[in-house]
């Protein structure tokens, strides 16, 4: 098969994917308005009609030719002899289909559709599922639960094709060989086989009352039918016994294995999805709660720290923050626990904003920064703390309490 076979192929399976999840809003809208079920004939024609639109955006240039299958393919499904809401909802997804191929024909230049997300496709099913049960009989119910089933098993489906026309894009500039036709027939063998069993297993959950009262009336009939066959053979051995008649038309069949009354196998597994996903909601939330909370604290304590942390680194350049004299306002019981790099730093910092005058001398007008750190030393006639500044603040040599006491014994 070739890729783009493939692809028209993907397409019919979103095209109908994304027209029954669309049909189940419409029996939504229908059970809500208290209209009778919906005609199923009409929904599957209708259901053509995107991916007829597909290959008019794909194989018909023309402007006005593309309007014209547009306006003919809406006018012929819009006659469709149906009544009351479902005449209005058919309609509106027929303005939809046709206003959609508009858009892709003028913003998309692959001119494709787009599969709606699972998620969101069955979480848009079963909310319309709730809704509808509580308001029409059960019969109703039968649309949402194969409508989920289908687009489950057409998803996994065309995702499978996805997958392997994006390995063959990928790969196609490869030098090997690559065997695309065995890798079509093995995989495509093996997503039918599973996702046809998924389906089969899905029905069978959901129908399963229906399917035990079948079971029962069968069961009944082979009874019926191996007593007969039984009586004919006793009459050719020549015996004379009575001949079994067939079972009357009232006659008792035995009990399902399922009783009717009970809820289907459907809700209570679709009761305990919904519970579950409740409480996993609530604990991600009390989760996320929790750790913003954590995260407002420990940004604001790491915020605290930086900015104590760049105030100590600011005033430690003498000729950029000496003029700022609050900033050296600091606690004497801090500086007891500060270590002998940081005490130097320190009391240069307090000696030179002590002798500003005499560092600036004439220069009465002028600041602090403009004076190296030697300078400053220099005019303070204390060359030990030039260096033991540049030491402290430059080097990585460590500072020593020694060097904390000379400089206190240099003041």
């Amino acid at each position: 098969m070739k890729d783009s076979h493939i692809e028209v192929l993907r397409q019919f399976l979103i095209t109908q994917m994304n027209h029954w999840v669309l049909f189940a809003v419409a029996v939504a809208g229908m059970g809500i308005w208290n209209d009778s079920q919906p005609v199923l004939w009409v929904w599957i024609v209708c259901s053509f009609l995107p991916f007829l639109l597909y290959f008019v955006r794909l194989r018909i240039e023309p402007v006005f030719f593309f309007l014209v299958c547009h306006i003919l393919a809406g006018y012929l499904l819009w006659m469709l002899p149906v009544e009351g809401s479902q005449q209005f909802f058919l309609r509106l997804m027929i303005v939809c289909y046709l206003l959609r191929s508009f858009h892709l024909r003028i913003r998309s230049s692959a001119q494709r559709e787009a599969a709606m997300l699972p998620g969101f496709a069955v979480g848009l099913i079963v909310v319309l599922l709730v809704i509808v049960h509580h308001q029409q009989p059960s019969s109703w119910d039968q649309y949402f639960v194969f409508i989920t089933i289908a687009y489950l098993g057409l998803y996994f489906i065309q995702s499978f094709l996805q997958h392997y026309l994006h390995f063959l894009t990928v790969n196609e500039s490869s030098a090997g060989h690559i065997p695309a036709k065995e890798m079509l027939r093995s995989g495509m063998k093996n997503a039918f086989l599973f996702t046809g069993a998924g389906v089969l297993f899905l029905l069978l959950i959901s129908g399963l009352a229906s399917l035990s009262r079948g079971w029962g009336q069968l069961r009944g009939f082979l009874l019926w039918l191996l007593r007969r066959l039984f009586s004919l053979l006793h009459l050719e051995a020549g015996e004379d016994e009575p001949v079994m008649e067939p079972p009357e038309s009232d006659m008792e069949l035995p009990e399902p294995v399922w009783d009717a009354a009970s809820p289907s196998m459907f809700w209570v597994i679709l009761q305990r999805i919904v519970m579950t996903v409740m409480v996993l909601v609530l604990l991600c939330a009390v989760a996320v709660g929790i750790g913003l909370v954590i995260y407002y604290i420990a940004t604001r304590l790491r915020g605290r720290a930086k900015t104590q942390e760049t105030e100590l680194e600011e005033v430690t350049d003498v000729r950029e923050k000496c003029d700022k004299e609050e900033i050296f306002k600091v606690r004497r019981r801090v500086f007891l626990f500060l270590p002998p790099r940081e005490r130097i730093r320190r009391i240069f910092q307090k000696r030179v904003l002590a002798g500003k005058d005499r560092i600036l001398g004439a220069r009465r007008g002028s600041r602090l920064e403009l004076f190296t750190a030697h300078e400053c030393a220099g005019r303070l006639d204390q060359e030990i703390l030039g260096v033991l500044y540049d030491k402290a603040r430059y080097s990585q040599e460590e500072c020593t309490m020694e060097d904390v006491r000379q400089l206190k014994e240099e003041s």
